[in-house]
């Protein structure tokens, strides 16, 4: 039988009602039933807000996503995460020979691209882009 959400409450109250018949005769007993009931409130309230906030599918056929600092790191985590999820990603690596760039090539799907850029040269940037506008339109056909 799966722990269903009245049984949580239930269980919850159960205790702090215990603490608080066990604290007529200690104080710090009572800090510590006021503690358990903040924490399952705030606990509750975290779930809640979870739950309602919206949550938006995006269909990857057709997108593409173009990440700079893909050589380790944030980068180089979303790169993959988001190649798994079917787009396609142009990773953008300081050292496109470099052992994060491979380990790109090697974990990722055919979709992912290595491409060099530097964000602190604007040519680097500007050539980043026309390869991944010409790779776009060969795509779209």
């Amino acid at each position: 039988m799966t722990m269903t959400w009245y049984h949580m409450v239930g269980a919850w109250v159960l205790a702090w009602v215990a603490l608080v018949v066990m604290s007529q005769r200690n104080w710090a007993v009572s800090w510590l039933a006021l503690g358990l009931m903040a924490a399952h409130i705030a606990d509750w309230a975290m779930k809640a807000a979870k739950n309602a906030m919206r949550r938006t599918y995006i269909d990857p056929a057709g997108k593409a996503v173009f990440i700079t600092g893909c050589d380790t790191g944030f980068g180089h985590l979303l790169a993959l995460t988001l190649d798994k999820m079917g787009f396609k990603v142009y990773a953008g690596c300081l050292v496109p020979e470099g052992d994060g760039a491979r380990s790109l090539l090697q974990e990722a799907s055919s979709k992912l691209k290595v491409l060099r850029v530097d964000v602190t040269k604007d040519d680097e940037v500007r050539a980043a882009y026309k390869t991944i506008e010409h790779d776009m339109a060969d795509d779209l056909g």
